[in-house]
């Protein structure tokens, strides 16, 4: 209503929040979190759990195997139960024909009980969300070799995982960031979009000015397709890259996280309106308060 942007808590000199969540009854933000460069020398990228006031710093959620573990993409369930993440190690396994890091999402119960107990959900896959009622997972199967990507549905525990095949005259290669609809039977992601000769991004046309293209970020937009699959629907027309987005409480609108800005709209991509411009092409997340 205000546009009043407040900091809840700034990170010391050097150190990295990579993506943040925020807890289902509002109380705590989980967080991927490097810590400044020497100062935790078992740790370049971990877990953290923070209040969400920001009256606590960070605290470790737990510790990484080992230095070159690195944790990211952290997603609580809607049933507040579990907290799912994905993790990397960029050095294993050692394969000159791997093309790309091999991503695994597991999940932990929480609170923490006995130190934690991970569950590996699924393999070669990043991105992990939930459903509203914490019944399916979503995420993006991604093939270190050939770097296909591939949404996918299954069980909260990664079980009876299955493609969700996409149809239409256009289908994007690369996808990432999905999230299923605020009544659960659709899937919303992130999708490479043909980029057009000298056509204006959204950010570009919202202020009035023209840029040259350099190369960045692959220009993505909204896309939308039912759970069980079929013909993909194009929700914006943005052309920006980093895109995220968390669904508001009272279901109605969408908050999407862009590297052009933030803004919100209707869960079909009408009434597009930003909120907080020039991020300076930095990445990020976005969520809402319950």
């Amino acid at each position: 209503m205000t546009g009043e942007v407040t900091t809840s808590y700034a990170t010391p000199i050097n150190a990295w929040i990579y993506y943040i969540s925020v807890s289902p009854d509002g109380k705590q933000v989980v967080m991927s979190f490097s810590p400044p460069p020497g100062e935790e020398p078992a740790i370049v990228q971990a877990l953290n759990i923070m209040p969400l006031d920001g009256s606590g710093p960070p605290a470790l959620l737990f510790m990484p195997r080992s230095r070159e573990d690195q944790y990211l993409q952290a997603e609580w369930s809607p049933d507040g139960k579990y907290i799912y993440y994905a993790h990397v190690d960029y050095r294993f396994p050692e394969d000159p024909h791997r093309r790309y890091p091999l991503f695994n999402i597991f999940r932990m119960a929480y609170p923490l009980s006995g130190g934690g107990q991970e569950e590996n959900v699924a393999e070669a896959a990043y991105w992990p969300r939930l459903s509203p009622d914490s019944a399916r997972l979503v995420y993006i199967s991604v093939d270190p070799f050939s770097i296909t990507h591939q949404l996918t549905i299954a069980d909260p525990d990664g079980g009876n995982a299955q493609e969700v095949v996409i149809s239409g005259s256009y289908v994007p290669d690369i996808k990432d960031a999905p999230i299923f609809s605020p009544d659960g039977q659709s899937i919303l992601f992130s999708g490479a979009v043909p980029v057009q000769t000298r056509q204006p991004s959204w950010f570009e046309r919202f202020v009035g000015i023209r840029i040259a293209r350099a190369n960045g970020g692959v220009p993505s937009d909204w896309w939308s397709v039912p759970v069980g699959g079929g013909e993909i629907t194009r929700l914006t027309h943005l052309q920006s890259s980093g895109l995220y987005a968390s669904v508001s409480p009272d279901n109605r609108y969408i908050a999407s996280y862009s590297a052009g800005g933030i803004f919100v709209m209707k869960p079909d991509g009408s009434e597009l309106t930003l909120l907080v411009p020039n991020l300076d092409a930095f990445t990020g997340t976005v969520s809402w308060i319950p």
